[in-house]
């Protein structure tokens, strides 16, 4: 048996299925929000007063 580390496996439970399935219900996609709450409660993670959640590494650039 070999000891591997998955490459692009998501873990994703029921409940992370569900919020998504609720944002698109909503017709919020992007800048709803959801990405408020995100970015807040990233903000306080790392110790910042802003954060800003980008659509990829290229756009975080």
């Amino acid at each position: 048996m070999r000891n591997y580390i998955p490459y692009c496996r998501q873990l994703l439970d029921e409940d992370d299925i569900r919020s998504v399935c609720d944002v698109l219900r909503k017709d919020w996609i992007t800048n709803g929000p959801k990405i408020t709450e995100f970015q807040d409660i990233f903000s306080k993670y790392i110790g910042c007063r802003h954060s800003l959640a980008v659509s990829s590494g290229t756009a975080a650039l």
